[in-house]
């Protein structure tokens, strides 16, 4: 487990809107947050922001492979234009709620992906 005061930072450093920020604007905000802390906890803080923002990358390419994943099988059952495409493929069983919200495809629908 991370030590708190670096999950803390971490965590203030992920929510920093940077975006639009030159890399002197940006380098000024970190420095901000990470304050006076010392070297070693500053680059853990780095270290645990990135972790943290990888890990978020790599599910949200998962859902977007899910939901590219589920319109294929929409259209290769013919789901009607204006039906809804969950409702659709909940009913033929070829994917089911994950529990979080969202939905998985099942062993089934492997058999019909294009």
């Amino acid at each position: 487990m991370t030590d708190p005061h670096i999950e803390k930072l971490a965590g203030k450093l992920i929510g920093l809107p940077l975006a639009e920020l030159s890399p002197a604007e940006i380098n000024e905000r970190i420095a901000a947050v990470i304050g006076d802390a010392d070297r070693d906890v500053a680059q853990a803080a780095l270290d645990r922001a990135a972790e943290i923002m990888r890990e978020r990358t790599a599910v949200a390419l998962w859902h977007v492979e899910t939901l590219r994943t589920i319109s294929r099988l929409a259209a290769a059952t013919g789901c009607p234009d204006d039906a809804d495409v969950t409702e659709w493929l909940l009913g033929l069983g070829l994917i089911e709620p994950d529990g979080a919200g969202g939905y998985v495809v099942t062993v089934r629908a492997a058999t019909r992906l294009v």
